[in-house]
């Protein structure tokens, strides 16, 4: 019995571009975290957090899909 090939389902560059979102999301939540919890100043935290939203609305699909 000859076992079944499997087909990848992501390619290397979607794979690697995966990795490192993932790692940029991790890292910027730990960062909010520790920016929130450590300062009382207010410009730090809505930098962080702003930057955090910018990255969250960059993962999202698109609003229409176009051919």
């Amino acid at each position: 019995m000859k076992p079944e090939k499997r087909v990848p389902l992501l390619d290397p560059v979607d794979r690697v571009s995966e990795i490192l979102f993932g790692l940029i999301m991790a890292v910027t939540i730990v960062g909010s975290v520790s920016i929130g919890s450590a300062t009382r100043d207010p410009g730090k935290a809505a930098t962080v957090m702003t930057a955090q939203a910018i990255l969250a609305q960059r993962g999202k699909p698109p609003d229409r899909f176009t051919d």
